[in-house]
């Protein structure tokens, strides 16, 4: 499936939103939290976070 480049910008946009709303979600909020702090959600919040980054940054780049 070729993509052309309005598309690829669109899914990086798109990409780069999922990974400031995970951010968001699951490391601010177990910051934020008054809550017992769980290391676990953290975690996988900056790894989802760096990957849905990281594929954004690669639909963006020329081909």
């Amino acid at each position: 499936m070729g993509l052309n480049e309005k598309q690829r910008s669109s899914i990086a946009k798109y990409s780069y939103d999922l990974s400031k709303i995970v951010f968001t979600f699951s490391v601010v909020s177990e910051i934020i939290a008054g809550k017992k702090f769980k290391l676990w959600i953290f975690i996988s919040g900056v790894i989802l976070t760096v990957l849905f980054f990281v594929f954004g940054l690669m639909m963006e780049r020329e081909v």
